[in-house]
């Protein structure tokens, strides 16, 4: 373990709070340089006295399994002491029961099986934890499935120096033991505590709610309601595990874990039916508002407010005259080379192709190459970003190992193909690895998506200048990273999954949400999000994800754009022929405020 006098700088850079508690806050940071994220757990002096930070950090110590959070290294600093600890990017088990709050019964055995096997090498230790509840179990997604681990070892005790009653009563009424309110603890008060847990996973709640003093009164003597639907052999090990007398629990964590382990013939019953509202399907009535001749991949309106409307399909440039509710197509450019982006700046909208970037001059007529005027020019299947404020651009060159970062806009002009790039550098990566995508952070900053082998990815991150500044591992198979209204937070997709995943890049953070549906197109809305799946399933949320409505869309949409707060375009392609529509959804039963 590496402890840093107080004199010397940290060795990790904060990137942002991720979480405070009742002794400190918690900062994900990165390594200076080793460039891994780690999480900085700054614990507050007055509130932490130094023999509760001491047993924290001997049980941290002294534990060694992959669902237990692991210790990095202790630093000492202006503010006080701080724990590094290993970073868990997917946040807490409780904000995905928020975000899912029905998972299937084979992920809930699988969670619930690597929190009892962290907690059994815990009190195979002799360690108590005392604090078992969704809060304070981290996760993290390897191969694409999340890995619970378990963390804050604050108020944990050692089975050799318990005496009969402890001089402290804390943790959290709602998962506590009955011993526990008079001040006892043994391993199998955690198991108590994971009963709960696991009950909650599975019904959607805890078997008993109220103030501290109705929870206490519950735990102590009421029965443990357990849903009917629950089968039979998963009820039996909850009940053992909720057991009023600690004498007919589990001993410790490690006679759970084998329980639940037997339990392999639970993996295709059914889960527990939540009493949540069927979620309403309306279908949308209605014609193309104009025909296609090409189908369309992206639309953009030049600035706010705009009567023009552009779209781009592989080849060709569209330029629409936009007059709610009809568009009439004015121009198409032909591109030559294969489009990749359009983009709105500060100075005016943008195109990227295989073979540049090219500025859109409004202000001429749409006839021809005269539209288009070059700002950069590179070799083919180039892949692309511009700056959110419009000055400078990052492009990966046609073998993908190399990237460019240049002006766009300088002294009041585009910039033009001749300009000098400000850095141009080759880039390391392990074999086997593509670089696929590249999007802006902010104004100063470059993310290059690496997918690797395995199919997962790497978000690597430069400075506008070049400079590198690390990577962010993505253990999921993501596409699509659209930008959202939330600064540094990007929507994704998973290939062929139901589901949507929220990537915050500062601090680094990923939150998947289960949906009925594998998205194909998604948008960000003012109010919140729309997924749209190929078979015309258009899924409404809202700004935390929780499904508002569904409507049924004419199917095999190509484009998705939000036209208003309240309505959106949507592009189809069928064979050789596509149509316009418009969707209003002030016309659907959504509960929204436009």
């Amino acid at each position: 373990m590496v402890v840093s006098p107080k004199h010397r700088r940290s060795n990790y850079r904060i990137l942002g709070l991720v979480g405070h508690g009742q002794f400190g806050r918690v900062y994900c940071a990165v390594h200076r340089t080793k460039g891994h994220l780690v999480a900085g757990k700054l614990l507050n002096r007055q509130r932490l006295p130094t023999h509760t930070f001491l047993q924290e950090l001997h049980c941290m110590l002294r534990l060694n399994h992959p669902n237990i959070v692991t210790c990095e290294a202790l630093e000492h600093t202006r503010d006080g002491r701080q724990l590094i600890l290993e970073y868990c990017e997917a946040g807490t088990l409780r904000a995905l029961m928020d975000t899912s709050p029905q998972l299937a019964l084979d992920r809930v055995l699988t969670l619930a099986r690597q929190i009892t096997g962290g907690l059994a090498h815990a009190h195979e230790q002799g360690i108590i934890h005392c604090d078992i509840k969704p809060e304070n179990i981290l996760l993290q997604y390897r191969q694409g499935q999340p890995v619970a681990k378990i963390s804050d070892f604050g108020i944990a005790k050692v089975a050799q120096s318990l005496k009969s009653v402890s001089s402290g009563q804390t943790g959290s009424p709602a998962y506590m033991a009955p011993e526990r309110f008079y001040k006892q603890f043994s391993t199998a008060s955690d198991v108590y505590a994971v009963g709960i847990l696991l009950y909650e996973l599975i019904a959607g709640r805890r078997p008993f709610s109220g103030t501290p003093l109705e929870l206490m009164t519950a735990h102590l003597n009421q029965p443990v309601p357990v849903p009917e639907q629950l089968v039979e052999p998963l009820k039996t090990v909850v009940l053992k595990a909720l057991a009023k007398i600690p004498a007919r629990r589990y001993p410790s964590a490690v006679e759970m874990l084998t329980a639940l382990q037997n339990l392999d013939m639970l993996q295709s019953a059914p889960s527990l039916q939540l009493d949540a509202p069927e979620l309403l399907h309306q279908p949308f009535v209605g014609d193309a508002i104009a025909p296609l001749r090409h189908p369309i991949r992206q639309f953009l309106f030049p600035a706010p407010g705009s009567s023009i409307l552009l779209g781009r399909s592989d080849q060709h440039l569209m330029r629409y005259a936009w007059d709610p509710p009809t568009v009439t197509e004015q121009a198409v450019v032909d591109t030559v080379a294969q489009t990749t982006g359009l983009y709105a700046t500060p100075h005016g909208p943008c195109l990227t192709t295989e073979s540049g970037l090219m500025a859109i001059d409004l202000a001429r007529a749409p006839n021809g190459q005269r539209w288009l005027q070059p700002v950069a020019r590179w070799g083919g299947d180039t892949l692309a970003a511009l700056a959110t404020n419009g000055r400078w651009y990052g492009a990966i060159s046609p073998d993908r190992w190399q990237l460019t970062i240049g002006p766009l806009w300088r002294q009041g002009r585009w910039a033009h193909p001749t300009d000098q790039p400000w850095q141009q550098r080759s880039l390391s990566l392990p074999r086997g690895a593509v670089l696929e995508a590249a999007f802006p952070a902010d104004s100063d900053h470059l993310v290059v998506v690496e997918r690797q082998p395995s199919g997962m990815l790497s978000l690597h991150v430069f400075a506008r200048k070049g400079l590198y500044l690390g990577a962010l591992p993505v253990e999921l198979p993501l596409k699509s990273l659209m930008p959202t209204l939330h600064p540094y937070r990007f929507l994704a997709l998973e290939t062929e999954t139901p589901s949507l995943v929220r990537v915050d890049l500062k601090p680094f953070r990923m939150m998947r949400v289960e949906l009925d549906i594998v998205p194909h197109l998604a948008a960000v809305m003012p109010w919140g999000y729309v997924v749209l799946s190929r078979s015309g399933q258009l899924l409404v949320l809202d700004r935390e994800t929780a499904p508002i409505g569904c409507i049924e869309v004419p199917a095999q949409a190509t484009a998705l754009y939000p036209v208003s707060p309240h309505a959106l375009l949507l592009a189809t392609w069928s064979g050789s022929a596509g149509g316009l529509y418009p969707l209003d959804l002030r016309q659907f039963d959504l509960d929204i405020l436009f």
